[in-house]
């Protein structure tokens, strides 16, 4: 019986989803005009209705912006792929002094911060070099304006992240 109406209920939302979103939105247009459409004829006053007039396409509505698939190039496949190097990680050093003094404790623990704050600058340095490399590569190579737009935006984004690092190294010292 519970299965029945977890089939039901997901063909129930199936439904719902295809008439909701996958429907031809062409009659739109002239439910709007029904609601938004003033009784009174020829008003002066500036309403919904002049503005629904114009033949606008309505594009249904989507729950996931699609992206367009980069154009796979020739350059790009006779070229070795990326790896990143990788080396033994340091262990992290452990706390050896006394655990009932806790300010020698928070001292350890904000130099342990600054250690991860330092590297993650060290790294974002290389890795925004790295990054610029590779866009400078995808324009002339005909990838396409949005997927390069988002890429810029992560390096603005990492370089944001590293400027406040920065300044909040310079305010514990």
């Amino acid at each position: 019986m519970k299965i029945m109406k977890l089939l039901l209920i997901g063909l129930l939302s199936y439904l719902v989803l295809y008439f909701c979103f996958l429907q031809d939105t062409t009659n739109i247009k002239y439910k709007i005009d029904e609601i938004t459409k003033p009784n009174i004829k020829h008003s002066k006053l500036p309403t919904i209705h002049n503005h629904v007039d114009k033949k606008v396409k309505i594009k249904p509505y989507s729950l996931f912006k699609t992206i367009p698939p980069a154009k796979p190039s020739d350059s790009l496949s006779n070229q070795k792929p990326y790896v990143p190097k990788i080396t033994k990680s340091k262990i992290s050093t452990q706390y050896t002094g006394n655990l009932n003094d806790h300010d020698e404790y928070l001292k350890f623990e904000l130099e342990q911060n600054q250690i991860i704050k330092r590297s993650f600058i060290n790294a974002t340095t290389n890795k925004v070099k790295h990054l610029n490399k590779l866009i400078k590569r995808a324009e002339l190579e005909g990838m396409s304006e949005y997927e390069i737009e988002f890429a810029k935006d992560k390096i603005k984004a990492l370089q944001t992240l590293k400027k406040q690092l920065k300044r909040e190294l310079k305010t514990e010292l």
